[in-house]
C-alpha cells in the first residue's frame, strides 16, 4: 500500500489553507499581499511531497523480501558528515546536491517577507534550519513506523539545506539594501 499526496488532496489542502489564510489576513490586517499566502502553502505542500511522500506500507512478507534484496543498503540513516556530498560529486548526484541546497531557499525568503520585525539573520537561519531538522526527523519516524527506509535520514541533507538557507538570507538582505528593489518590491508585496 502507498500513501501519497495526490493532486485532488493537494487542491483540497491548498483551498482550505487559502481560505483560512484569507480570514487570518483580514483579521490581522497583514500588510502583505494576500496572493503570497497560497504561494507559501503550495510551497509547503511541494516540500512535503518531495521529502515525506509517498509512504510505502508493506506486509511482513514483502518487507522480508526487501531486506533480503537490499541487504546492507537497508538503512534508515546516514550520520557521517560529507559522505553523501562526496558521493554526489563522484557520481551523477549533482541534481540531488542542488535540490538539497535549493529546498529550503524559499522558506528563508518567505520568513523575511512574513515576519513583521526584521529579526537577526542568525535567528532566521536557526529557525529554518530547525524546519530542516524536523523534516529529517519526520522521515526517520515514518521509516521506523513502516519499517521500510523509503527516505534515508542524512546529516548531509541538513548541511546542504542550511547552506541554501544562508545563501538565501545573504541574497535577500543584500537585495533589501538595493534602492531599485526597495522601490519595486514594496509596491508588489504591500498594499
Amino acid at each position: 500500500m502507498m500513501i501519497d499526496l495526490t493532486a485532488p488532496l493537494c487542491c483540497i489542502l491548498l483551498g482550505t489553507g487559502s481560505v483560512i489564510g484569507w480570514f487570518l489576513w483580514k483579521k490581522q490586517h497583514w500588510q502583505i499581499r494576500y496572493w503570497l499566502i497560497p504561494v507559501f502553502l503550495r510551497y509547503i505542500l511541494l516540500v512535503m511531497k518531495i521529502t515525506v511522500f509517498p509512504i510505502h506500507i508493506f506486509s511482513k512478507e514483502e518487507l522480508e523480501r526487501c531486506r533480503e534484496g537490499l541487504g546492507a543498503y537497508f538503512v534508515y540513516y546516514q550520520l557521517i558528515p560529507f559522505a553523501s556530498i562526496q558521493n554526489y560529486f563522484q557520481g551523477s548526484g549533482i541534481i540531488q546536491l542542488t535540490g538539497n541546497v535549493a529546498l529550503l531557499f524559499p522558506m528563508a525568503v518567505f520568513a523575511e517577507i512574513f515576519l513583521r520585525q526584521r529579526p537577526k539573520a542568525w535567528k532566521v537561519a536557526l529557525g529554518v534550519t530547525a524546519v530542516s531538522f524536523l523534516i529529517e526527523m519526520m522521515q526517520l519516524i515514518v521509516s521506523l513506523m513502516t519499517q521500510y527506509p523509503s527516505r534515508v535520514v542524512d546529516v548531509d541533507d541538513l548541511i546542504l539545506n542550511t547552506t541554501g538557507i544562508v545563501i538565501a538570507l545573504l541574497l535577500t538582505r543584500a537585495a533589501g539594501k538595493n534602492r531599485i528593489i526597495q522601490k519595486v518590491f514594496p509596491k508588489l508585496l504591500y498594499r
